[in-house]
């Protein structure tokens, strides 16, 4: 089984709000996310400097030889859970890392040691983005044929895209965030 980390402490400038507290389809994306692992973390606002700093934060705390990260303001990715800790089962690389058109950095499972070993190349993490610390990472993906999947909530106009998708009333595609 695999230790998740439920990444919640964004900025939400563009959202203007906390997003782990945000109801889409009459559930918070905090409460979606913890439903779709089984053992988690929640690492919130008390960590500052972005995620990457919020992973080897975690990385330096633990003593699990891997955990998963999902970020809160994923509604979806709850489908794609399973996939990665089965495939994380045979994976040898550092780094297992969803992605559709793009890699989801925020959805994936990393390899403690190696994470902290790619941590080694900067002086400080804070405010880096991940993609900086995947570089230093042998990395194998997940594709996800859906790209409503791995769809993030930034505005309130995403926000309100995700519940209406969820209620039924969405079409497929999936709204673009500038």
């Amino acid at each position: 089984m695999i230790p998740w980390v439920i990444l919640t402490g964004g900025e939400s400038r563009r959202m203007g709000e906390d997003k782990a507290a945000l109801v889409v389809a009459g559930i918070t994306l905090r409460d979606r996310a913890i439903a779709a692992v089984d053992e988690y973390r929640i690492v919130g606002p008390e960590v500052r400097g972005g995620p990457a700093h919020a992973l080897v934060s975690v990385a330096r705390q633990t003593h699990d030889e891997a955990f998963g990260v999902l970020a809160v303001d994923m509604p979806f990715a709850a489908s794609v859970v399973p996939a990665l800790a089965e495939a994380w089962s045979t994976c040898t690389a550092d780094a297992l890392i969803a992605r559709d058109e793009h890699p989801q950095w925020l959805c994936g499972v990393y390899r403690r040691t190696a994470l902290l070993a790619a941590a080694e190349h900067f002086v400080e993490t804070e405010n880096l983005p991940l993609w900086r610390i995947g570089e230093h990472l042998r990395m194998e993906y997940l594709n996800v044929t859906d790209p409503v999947i791995l769809f993030d909530v930034d505005t309130p106009a995403d926000l309100e895209w995700a519940s209406s998708r969820l209620r039924g009333e969405s079409p497929d595609t999936r709204p673009r965030t500038v």
